[in-house]
């Protein structure tokens, strides 16, 4: 064997390829079949985060992806192990997060022969692959290199999504042998120059422009904003693309393109920009020439057929636009500006009203002597998240709003929040969602506090499922199986090794959430409906 080789069980090898990728934390919990990755794990020195049920590594590993930029890893068992995942793998794919999850399947041969093995499923592999971008059976070191080298260049490369990468039970423990794992290189790939002179002289000569920012526009937060400068152009944003531009900016419309809702704007816009997002539930004019740069050639005419289609990172994108040098000066756009804002702020005035305060109060907590970290904040498919955060909550610079969308599963703030810190240990990161989606993941707190994380949770307790009821009502159905019995918040706390707060003022959240980041274990602050109700939340 040649200096070069080494020799180690397939498990161990593919905590060595993750290695060779850059991951240095994982999340997950280990099992029977799959402690030989754990052997890896340790010798390469990367750190696990160990949760409580594989649901919450996922969402932890999502808020972690979603956060830093850096793909969120999961390692869990076969079986129930890897199916307790499948939810959190659905939620990513929707949203367009850099997942992998690697878990050990049936032995090899084995397949839908129901031979009654540990953790034995019919086809565990083909069940997942519905649920994530593909899952992948690997069997041997070069298979397993190839696999991972080959879902990483998506992430750097392709539109992210959910991947389940899969060793055979008898495989995972055999000794191989062989060179060090290479990475594979990303290739150039860029917007043609005619998209980009296309793109520049639609925008100048447009008497209505208006940038659709989504979940792709993150990473070029900077840019965006010098771009929307420096051709006068309104910028709105998606749930996922919330604050990819400060909130504050006079070019800033807020949060108001996708989801559930549309914008009566859009259909008066004569040149829509849409980067890194599905336009869904954008009803535009026939008229209208869009310009949409995207990383997945199939976004490129979803909903809405692309005038100028751009297959391209954003990102990348928008810094080619910048520079190229133009002496034409663009005129501001004022009236069509207030236009927009007007019309914003009509949509966010019952927003506003219920839930502005509650969010003031906690960004003013999280900024104060924030130091030279920002802030993130975590949310749920929750009623406060949705209905509140969303509109209300005025994101500035580079802070983060975290939630899920297309998926909208319940569950995901508090791990997201945990995943969101570890990656991001400066950042003051803050989970505020609903009694219901929370008691989802309640176990993630034991979670939180192992790993010292002073993490404040704020929970608006409404004694259940209010949206929905909501919903009901509006069908013209008598509330039903909507209420739930609440438990003891603070003793619930304390059980997981975590401090409790019971508020009932805006003072009292706002002293309860800046309190809960000198502490070295989160903090779980609970604020009753009927408190809430009154009138000092009102603005």
């Amino acid at each position: 064997m040649s200096i070069a080789e080494r020799e180690e069980s397939l498990g161990s090898f593919i905590a060595a390829c993750l290695y060779a990728h850059g991951v240095r934390t994982v999340f997950g919990i280990p099992g029977t079949h799959n402690i030989e990755i754990y052997r890896g794990l340790a010798q390469c020195g990367i750190s696990h985060v160990l949760t409580r049920h594989e649901q919450g590594a996922v969402y932890a590993a999502d808020g972690y992806a979603k956060s830093s930029g850096r793909p969120g890893v999961v390692i869990a068992t076969s079986g129930p192990g890897v199916t307790n995942c499948i939810t959190g793998i659905a939620n990513a794919y929707a949203d367009s997060v850099p997942l992998l999850v690697i878990s050990p399947g049936v032995p090899s041969g084995a397949e839908r022969l129901e031979l009654g093995f540990l953790h034995e499923t019919k086809d565990q592999r083909s069940g997942i692959n519905n649920f994530a971008e593909e899952s992948i059976r690997a069997e041997n070191r070069e298979a397993v290199e190839t696999a991972i080298n080959n879902i990483f260049l998506h992430f750097k490369a392709g539109r992210r999504r959910a991947y389940h990468l899969e060793i055979p039970t008898d495989r995972i423990e055999q000794i191989t042998s062989g060179t060090e794992p290479l990475p594979w290189r990303k290739p150039e790939v860029g917007p043609a120059s005619k998209a980009l002179h296309q793109t520049l002289s639609l925008i100048r000569n447009a008497e209505r422009p208006l940038i659709v920012a989504g979940g792709g526009s993150h990473s070029a937060g900077e840019d965006l904003q010098r771009f929307a400068e420096r051709y006068e152009v309104p910028v709105i944003t998606t749930v996922q693309g919330k604050a990819a531009i400060d909130e504050e900016h006079r070019l800033s419309i807020g949060a108001l393109a996708g989801g559930s809702q549309g914008f009566a704007p859009f259909a008066r816009a004569d040149v829509i920009l849409a980067l890194g997002t599905e336009l869904r539930n954008s009803e535009l004019s026939a008229e209208a020439v869009v310009i949409r740069c995207d990383l997945d050639r199939k976004q490129l005419n979803k909903h809405v057929p692309a005038t100028v289609p751009v297959l391209a990172d954003t990102g990348d994108f928008l810094r080619q636009l910048l520079e190229i040098r133009t002496s034409e000066l663009v005129a501001p756009r004022e009236s069509w500006l207030k236009q927009l804002q007007g019309e914003a702020a009509n949509s966010k005035n019952e927003a506003l009203a219920t839930w502005a305060v509650l969010h003031e109060r906690v960004l003013t907590a999280a900024r104060s002597d924030a130091g030279s970290g920002s802030v993130i904040l975590t949310g749920d498919s929750s009623q406060v998240s949705w209905q509140g955060t969303v509109l209300a909550a005025c994101m500035r610079g580079s802070e983060r709003f975290i939630t899920t969308d297309g998926y909208a599963t319940l569950g995901y703030g508090l791990p997201a929040a945990i995943g969101a810190k570890i990656a991001n240990p400066a950042t003051r990161v803050v989970s505020l969602l609903g009694d219901g989606a929370l008691m989802f993941s309640i176990q993630e707190l034991a979670t939180a506090s192992e790993q010292h994380l002073g993490l404040p949770v704020v929970v608006l307790d409404n004694g259940g499922y209010a949206e929905i009821e909501q919903n009901m009502l509006s069908a013209g159905i008598e509330p039903y199986a909507v209420s739930l019995k609440q438990p003891d918040y603070g003793a619930l706390a304390k059980g997981f090794g975590c401090h409790a707060e019971t508020v009932m003022t805006p003072e009292e959240l706002q002293s309860a959430v800046a309190l809960a980041f000198e502490r070295t274990a989160p903090t779980l602050i609970h604020l009753g409906m009927n408190n809430f109700m009154s009138q000092a939340w009102r603005q």
